[in-house]
């Protein structure tokens, strides 16, 4: 994390400042809006197995599912790293689609 930075005018001005403008930067400022520096997150990404699932079934059937595989390890991950990023990833996810949060 950089403490000098404002994350949460960050988000504001990619999101209306830029043409990056989009639906997760909103959720990221969102998330922002209520914790700057998320410091009341631990940085753990849950999932709900839909992933692990998806990436199994692709397996057995030789299918090459990249992206998804990846998303899944990186939120393996982040249960053992310190990050922001992984925070903030948390928070987003949290923000569109409820998902849960584990707080300090």
């Amino acid at each position: 994390s950089y403490p000098h930075v404002d994350a949460k005018q960050v988000a504001h001005l990619w999101n209306h400042g830029t043409i990056v403008q989009s639906f997760l930067m909103e959720m990221v400022e969102n998330a922002l809006s209520k914790d700057g520096n998320l410091t009341a997150l631990q940085p753990f990404v849950a999932d709900s197995g839909e992933g692990k699932w998806a990436a199994v079934e692709a397996m057995d059937k030789s299918i090459p599912f990249v992206a998804n595989t990846y998303a899944l390890h990186a939120r393996y991950l982040s249960r053992d790293k310190d990050s922001f990023a992984f925070k903030l990833l948390a928070a987003m996810r949290n923000e569109f689609g409820g998902h849960e949060v584990k707080k300090r």
